[in-house]
């Protein structure tokens, strides 16, 4: 009967939960048999999943599980009102929320369960974050964190941690704030939780993005944007992407760049529909638009801005896009158009801080001075464009600096706590092991002796197979490291020379020596050290020359089958060709910023494997001559053919296609 009632629900629940005739006849279901705790904690599991799915089915659901759980049991009782007063905070119905809570709170106390009631406070610290009643959320945050403490369950502590660091950095503590986001990382790392450790990566780079330790952030951004794209976490992309625009925008001026990761942002917020952050993408889309001198993207991308924020009344993206929008007028010369939109944003601003829009405000007051408005620049914002003092910041660097030192240091001596137990484990074992063998050696010394010694050898073969493969794995590492550290030498040049040119000739080096780093790197992870999985590592070549250029209407194909595999010394040439064509495709093949399409194939014969190349871009000159050919890439790609002991056929007259066939001895 439990099983024929579960499965019901659940039918009703992901197949027709916005049918009222279905619905009715769950709630028939339940009237036509005797409602237990049993069947009570069902109707709970499925109001949890209703929730996600239909809100109108998930109030249903929860007035049935108050009203059945009602002299029956407290606690399915209490997680009713909770789950009501979570429906009524969504729908913004405050007041009832609070009640519904507090009812909940009430039951959980009763019944004495600890966990719940810590649970509870969470909720009631969301409920007053969303408020605006910072100080009040953060007290019943830290009452979770207690009683998870005492209840020895640190890992649950990970969700108040982490709004605890979002009230402190609310309330300009970006020290405190950045100390909570740390204690995340750490539970996060310890039980494997790979969600919160790419909320504590990128939140904390956003704290190191506030006081300009540009560096810092963009470390931490990568390292969440690596476990993000692993896990395939659209909420936590969109959210990196931001930020990395943020990073660019600030510290480099590189608009491209910045609005490659703003337009990468709003995929991601329109994908799960969080329209909040969706008019903040828009926001920043136009600014970045305006700053290229591209009027009429900017002033469409504003103007969705401010229609999905009236569809929804959002005070902060109505303010946002009528700043961004005075800006833009500005830039085209419209002062009197300017003036007016931007007090339509101070009005809708009225007495709330201005600190959280200060970057507008200076950007607005630097662009009037700029047009000779000092009256107005200075009577309108010269209170909104207040900046961190530097002191501060380097202050705040070094504090938290130091906290994520102390962080790492105690993590690095546990690990090596860690190995040192294992170590002395591993010694018992052995010592525990060898005395059962020599135990068994004698007793059966005689009819064994012969296969005694057959496994002596086979193991010291094994043992030796293991070293020499151990070795390899290592040597490939420390290359990897080291290409690593020569990437990083090379970025470094970069951002000391503001020279096009010459950074242009530096990225081509760093993506010719990522073709190399990539083989070390999948070698070092593979079970097999000795061949290449040629897809993947395709697929990560084109990744980083994409990225190096953002260019996103340029589309990498490939055609290469997932088991096809390449030895090493093969791996090397066919990988840095593929680079220096699609770094060339990308440079040459498409003027004016056309769309345009790289195609990459290699397939596998008897003898021999074939390599094609092409795009379908401008393609070459009709006299051109390839023995005059004076192009630095074309030359790297014939000079590597050879060394594949391969023929190279290249064709220019529709786009470029060139063929590569070379043996597999």
């Amino acid at each position: 009967m439990k099983r024929i009632l579960l499965a019901s629900i659940l039918f009703f629940t992901y197949s027709a939960y916005s049918q009222q005739s279905k619905i009715d006849s769950l709630s028939e279901l339940f009237h036509a048999s005797k409602i237990d705790t049993t069947k009570i904690h069902l109707l709970a599991k499925v109001g949890a999943t209703a929730y996600y799915l239909d809100r109108e089915l998930a109030v249903k659901i929860n007035d049935s599980l108050i009203r059945y759980s009602k002299g029956k049991s407290e606690k399915f009782l209490g997680a009713g009102y909770r789950m009501r007063g979570t429906l009524q905070l969504l729908n913004g119905d405050y007041e009832n929320s609070e009640k519904n809570y507090l009812k909940a709170l009430a039951l959980f106390k009763k019944v004495r369960n600890k966990h719940l009631e810590g649970d509870l406070y969470s909720n009631l610290g969301t409920f007053y974050g969303r408020k605006g009643d910072v100080k009040t959320s953060s007290n019943y945050y830290l009452k979770t964190v207690k009683i998870n403490d005492s209840l020895a369950m640190k890992h649950s502590n990970v969700n108040p941690y982490m709004n605890l660091g979002i009230n402190a950095e609310k309330m300009n503590n970006i020290e405190e704030s950045s100390n909570y986001y740390i204690k995340v990382m750490e539970l996060a790392e310890k039980y494997n939780d790979s969600l919160y450790l790419t909320y504590a990566h990128s939140y904390l780079a956003k704290n190191y993005l506030q006081i300009e330790a540009f560096e810092k952030a963009k470390k931490h951004l990568s390292k969440a944007l690596v476990i993000a794209e692993k896990k395939e976490n659209n909420f936590s992309l969109a959210d990196i992407h931001n930020s990395f625009g943020y990073f660019y925008e600030t510290r480099d001026d590189n608009y491209i760049k910045a609005l490659y990761h703003y337009d990468k942002s709003l995929f991601y917020n329109r994908l799960i529909n969080n329209k909040i952050e969706v008019i903040i993408s828009l926001g920043n889309v136009g600014l970045q638009h305006i700053r290229l001198g591209r009027y009429l993207q900017a002033e469409k991308s504003l103007e969705n801005c401010l229609g999905l924020s009236d569809s929804i009344n959002s005070q902060r993206g109505k303010i946002i896009g009528n700043l961004h929008l005075a800006y833009l007028s500005i830039q085209k010369g419209e002062l009197a158009k300017s003036k007016k939109i931007y007090n339509t944003a101070k009005l809708l601003l009225g007495n709330s801080s201005r600190i959280s829009y200060k970057s507008h405000f200076y950007r607005l007051a630097t662009a009037y001075e700029n047009k000779g408005e000092y009256d107005f620049a200075y009577k309108n914002m010269k209170d909104y464009t207040i900046l961190a003092d530097s002191l501060f910041k380097k202050n705040s660097i070094d504090k938290i600096a130091e906290v994520e030192t102390k962080y790492q240091t105690e993590k690095k001596e546990k690990e090596n706590l860690q190995l040192k137990a294992d170590k002395v484990t591993q010694e018992l074992q052995l010592e525990k092991e060898n005395k059962r063998k020599w135990y068994f050696v004698f007793a059966f010394l005689a009819a064994l002796l012969s296969l005694g010694v057959f496994t002596f050898y086979y193991r010291r073969n094994q043992k030796q197979k293991t070293i020499i493969e151990n070795l390899q794995k290592d040597l490939h590492h420390r290359v990897k490291n080291n290409l690593t550290i020569i990437d990083s030498l090379i970025e470094d040049i970069k951002d000391e020379f503001d020279n096009k040119a010459f950074s242009s000739k530096l990225t081509d080096l760093q993506n010719r020596i990522d073709s190399i780093n990539e083989v070390h790197s999948q070698l070092y992870m593979n079970t097999d050290i000795t061949n290449l999985k040629l897809n993947k590592y395709v697929e990560k070549l084109a990744k980083n020359v994409q990225q190096s250029f953002a260019k996103e209407n340029i589309i990498i194909k490939q055609n290469i089958h997932d088991s096809l595999s390449l030895n090493v010394d093969k791996s090397f040439p066919v990988g840095l060709i593929i680079n220096e064509f699609i770094t060339n495709s990308f440079k040459y093949a498409f003027p004016n910023n056309g769309e345009g399409i790289v195609n990459i194939s290699i397939q596998e014969k008897p003898d021999n494997y074939i390599m094609s190349l092409s795009d379908n871009g401008k393609g070459l000159a009709k006299d051109f001559d390839i023995s005059k050919l004076d192009s630095f890439g074309m030359d790297i790609m014939r000079l590597l053919s050879k060394q594949l002991q391969g023929t190279f056929t290249l064709d220019g007259t529709s786009g470029v296609h060139i063929i590569i066939k070379f043996p597999k001895g």
